[in-house]
């Protein structure tokens, strides 16, 4: 039946409405499959459930001084993640975790830069230290690159956006990047649990994009897109 529904499903396209919606997706997939196979896509929806939950609040709060304070003290989205990597059985889930976690560490590290922020204070807004990403920020704080330009070929796009302040772009872009992360990490293995996982997190991005701004066009996040490589 896995596939059966991986071959139903409709391709996804950058700057396009999908064909399918998150909730069709899920009411497909339990139809499909058996609920004993479905605890790593039961823990994924659960926890996007509440990460949207999050962003809606957050999207809620004035822009300015809190927004920008609450962008750097996110433990509560940073601790949905670290529970889908300390549940889940899937690889795949795992190294999402890590590389979103990093791409976190990184925005929190270059904001505290913008706001010109002190190494010591910096350091209190990692909350749920999860790998070595922090450490190298804090060692390099001093440095305008963090240390991180040659560790993350995305670095030097968001470092650029941030320098900016141009936070609405700079969402955008970290979606891409996350896009382009889940297909370099994505199993060979067409028939497998894990492609549908990417397919659900391809799926929620990609509805993310488009809710940014209903007039911005495939054009315009394409060449977002090619901004940025991984």
């Amino acid at each position: 039946m896995l596939i059966y529904l991986i071959t139903s499903l409709p391709k996804l396209y950058i700057g396009e409405k999908p064909k399918i919606s998150k909730e069709q997706l899920i009411k497909r997939v339990y139809e499909c499959l058996p609920k004993n196979s479905l605890s790593d896509f039961n823990l994924l929806v659960q926890i996007d459930k509440e990460i949207e939950k999050s962003r809606l609040q957050s999207s809620t709060s004035p822009m300015g001084a809190k927004d920008t304070s609450e962008r750097m003290d996110n433990s509560s989205m940073r601790e949905l993640f670290v529970k889908i990597y300390e549940k889940t059985q899937s690889n795949f889930l795992k190294l999402w975790v890590k590389y979103s976690l990093n791409i976190d560490d990184v925005l929190v590290g270059l904001l505290c830069k913008r706001y010109k922020l002190s190494k010591q204070d910096a350091l209190k807004k990692f909350s749920n230290k999860f790998d070595s990403t922090y450490k190298i920020i804090i060692k390099n704080y001093e440095s305008s690159n963090l240390g991180l330009s040659n560790r993350f070929s995305w670095f030097n796009k968001l470092n650029e956006l941030i320098q900016l302040n141009d936070l609405e772009n700079t969402e955008k872009s970290i979606d891409l990047i996350k896009l382009q992360i889940i297909d370099y990490i994505k199993p060979y293995e067409l028939f497998h649990m894990d492609m549908l996982l990417a397919y659900y997190l391809e799926l929620s991005i990609l509805e993310r994009q488009l809710s940014f701004n209903a007039t911005s066009g495939e054009k315009m996040l394409r060449k977002m897109l090619d901004s940025i490589t991984i």
